[in-house]
């Protein structure tokens, strides 16, 4: 025991001990800014999914909803679809502000780029939406083609065969 006390007492060892703590000090304080930086940096990124997936719902319920109803054909024109798009880019922009703009350009490394990236996600968005709305069609189809051949079986079987010959 004598032994031990006698050796940690020495300047040598204890030069070691402290350099040691000091190398392990320094490797948690980076471990510890990296896991800080990759909260910011999810933050960011959740913000600005967060405010595309938003908008293309705000857009498509009111906006696009409208447009489509004043069309005869109930579609939008290559030219409305852009303008929608713009707009969207540009709500969303102004929901991240300037810093936040800039700190998501800086962690997807798009430097100030970041319209494109935008515009990207806000296509994927409206991708999904129209995925979903087919898929809710399709359903309610189906909802429907159930009810009636509940209510006259002999009649939806007819209505099915007329449809798929």
């Amino acid at each position: 025991m004598e032994f031990l006390i006698d050796l940690i007492s020495t300047d040598g060892v204890q030069a070691l001990v402290l350099g040691v703590l000091g190398w392990l000090g320094m490797k948690v304080s980076k471990w510890l800014t990296s896991q800080t930086d990759n909260e910011k940096a999810k933050g960011v990124l959740l913000r600005l999914n967060d405010a595309v997936f938003g908008t293309v719902m705000q857009l498509e319920q009111t906006l696009v909803a409208e447009i489509k109803a004043a069309n005869a054909d109930g579609k939008l024109s290559a030219e409305e679809k852009k303008q929608v798009r713009d707009l969207a880019i540009d709500l969303v922009r102004d929901q991240l502000g300037p810093k936040g703009l800039e700190k998501a350009a800086k962690i997807l490394g798009l430097d100030m780029r970041i319209d494109e990236f935008i515009g990207n996600r806000v296509e994927s968005e409206i991708g999904k939406a129209k995925h979903a709305e087919r898929i809710a069609g399709a359903i309610r189809t189906a909802e429907d083609n159930s009810a009636a051949a509940r209510l006259d079986p002999k009649k939806a079987a007819e209505g099915l065969l007329e449809r798929n010959p």
